[in-house]
């Protein structure tokens, strides 16, 4: 984890964002920033705009999501990586925390997060979750079994 900033140290990163207000980047590394002081609330909120100003690029939307399980925005990075993102359609890159996260979020208590997640890893190609993927096959709900067959049938198809 990154060392706590001062809030002086922020400053920087919040004129940045206010002199740039469309910039993905800028909001990244203030949402980054703030994560790693354990603002975790105001973190996802920039963390989840940069997400959604860059819709093709998944890893402005992996790169918080430790910070945005932490606020309890589960519900709203699901939706963004299985629905927001599904233009990218290749193989997506992920560390082994960003994979651990999503395994997480696959055994989420919502069918709703377990759903848009296994349809995100069909979607961004994420062939590392393919094992997590087939423990969903048993899942209670038929909606996340099937985002399971199909995003498994994607990633084998691969």
């Amino acid at each position: 984890m990154l060392s706590p900033m001062t809030e002086r140290d922020r400053t920087p990163l919040q004129q940045e964002v206010e002199a740039n207000p469309r910039s993905a980047g800028a909001r990244l590394r203030l949402g980054l920033a703030l994560g790693a002081e354990g603002l975790d609330e105001e973190a996802a909120k920039e963390l989840l705009l940069a997400a959604r100003m860059e819709p093709g690029n998944p890893q402005v939307a992996l790169a918080g999501l430790e910070v945005i399980i932490r606020a309890g925005r589960e519900r709203d990075i699901a939706l963004l990586l299985s629905s927001h993102l599904w233009q990218r359609r290749s193989d997506t890159d992920v560390t082994d925390l960003e994979l651990a996260h999503l395994e997480l979020l696959l055994e989420h208590d919502e069918a709703y997060v377990r759903h848009h997640t296994a349809r995100a890893l069909g979607r961004l190609r994420i062939v590392r979750g393919t094992e997590a993927l087939e423990r969903g096959q048993g899942d209670p709900d038929a909606a996340v079994r099937s985002a399971v067959s199909i995003s498994l049938g994607q990633l084998r198809a691969h």
